[in-house]
């Protein structure tokens, strides 16, 4: 994959993406596979359930992908509408859910310009997707004219403040431990702060146009659009950050996916709960949209 304003070559993903594209044509196995080996969505999937307390009659999902999270929404909708600005990624996930095609919508769009009329959905869901759009506020602004009154929004957001585990200190600060990085993730040792270094790897690693949110910044800025945040909570703690860091910042991210396919009975078996600020990758809101914006 090729990170479009730096122009490098992503060796680990595009490593993903070459072995993805294998598999994709047998929807089935492709299927088995996100559910049990996307540690990712997996963590994700468990953490939202309890955002869910209502069934939703018609949802927006900006940033669908390939729907690894397409299967949780079925089980709390009726009709979920697919929105992404990659068309094969959308050709993936009408390949995987072709059998329930009458409940599912696939629409090639952009999120800062979504075309649906105002009011339209009860839900917008999005998982860690603003973190990639340069105008976030438009898309914001987007979620809020076709998101209904009383409607919710379900998004999830990288955690900015967040600090990096102890292995990525201990390279970043003994060089002559760094032979155990990844050397194709050299140039993170080159910065004079490991949170300089952690921008870099973002945003070469993820494609993020910004590191990622925190709960207050994102709590003002929705309010700008008449939304008031009524649940809140961080998750992907520490333990399961340690894990994931050293699979996919170590030696062993040479080998990744594969590396990770070895490890992901380890994550399934390590526990999920949500944990405090600093320690937690994500955080996840539940936000309701009101007619008039709240004072407070």
């Amino acid at each position: 994959m090729i990170n479009e304003k730096s122009g490098l070559i992503i060796p680990a993903k595009n490593r993903l993406e070459k072995l993805l594209s294998g598999i994709t044509v047998y929807p089935q196995i492709y299927s088995l596979i996100d559910k049990f080996f996307n540690i990712p969505r997996l963590i994700d999937r468990t953490n939202l359930e309890c955002l869910f307390t209502r069934r939703y009659q018609k949802v927006l999902d900006i940033g669908s992908g390939k729907g690894s999270m397409t299967v949780f929404l079925l089980k709390r909708a009726e009709k979920i509408v697919c929105l992404d600005s990659d068309k094969k990624e959308l050709e993936v996930l009408k390949k995987r859910f072709k059998t329930k095609k009458n409940r599912l919508s696939f629409v090639v769009g952009d999120a800062k310009k979504l075309p649906f009329e105002s009011n339209s959905f009860d839900l917008v869901f999005s998982n860690c997707v603003m973190e990639h759009i340069e105008e976030d506020e438009k898309a914001l602004a987007e979620a809020a004219r076709c998101l209904k009154l009383d409607g919710d929004l379900i998004m999830t957001f990288p955690n900015k403040d967040y600090e990096p585990c102890w292995f990525k200190k201990i390279l970043f600060n003994h060089k002559f431990l760094q032979f155990l990085a990844d050397p194709s993730l050299k140039k993170y040792f080159s910065f004079k702060t490991i949170k300089e270094a952690e921008d870099w790897f973002f945003h070469y690693r993820w494609q993020h146009v910004r590191r990622g949110y925190n709960l207050a910044e994102m709590r003002k800025q929705l309010a700008k659009y008449s939304f008031e945040i009524v649940d809140s909570f961080y998750y992907y703690g520490r333990l399961l950050a340690e894990l994931w860091e050293i699979i996919t910042f170590s030696w062993l991210n040479k080998f990744f996916p594969y590396s990770l396919i070895f490890f992901a009975p380890l994550f399934h078996l390590l526990p999920k709960q949500k944990g405090e600020k600093e320690d937690c990758l994500l955080f996840a809101i539940l936000a309701k949209k009101y007619e008039k914006r709240n004072k407070n």
